[in-house]
């Protein structure tokens, strides 16, 4: 969805969940909607904000999301 922080007019895209079954993690799927959307907010000149709730391995996580090129900003994770 595009949106805005209270704080801010800036506009983002962020999404409101995305799920992949525990039988596809392996795969790259995961790594391909993100690309896919992140290319969707690039063609329409915006930055990408999303969250995780996944409580289990944090730092396989948060290198993920990093290899994907975004940052942890408190519990999501944002372009620069």
């Amino acid at each position: 969805m595009e949106t805005s922080d209270w704080w801010s007019k800036e506009k983002y895209l962020s999404d409101m969940w995305f799920f992949v079954y525990k039988e596809h993690r392996k795969s790259n799927i995961a790594a391909k909607l993100i690309k896919s959307f992140m290319k969707v907010a690039k063609n329409s000149e915006f930055k990408v904000k999303l969250g995780h709730v996944y409580s289990g391995d944090g730092d396989r996580k948060d290198k993920f999301y990093e290899r994907l090129g975004l940052s942890k900003v408190g519990s999501l994770y944002t372009e620069a």
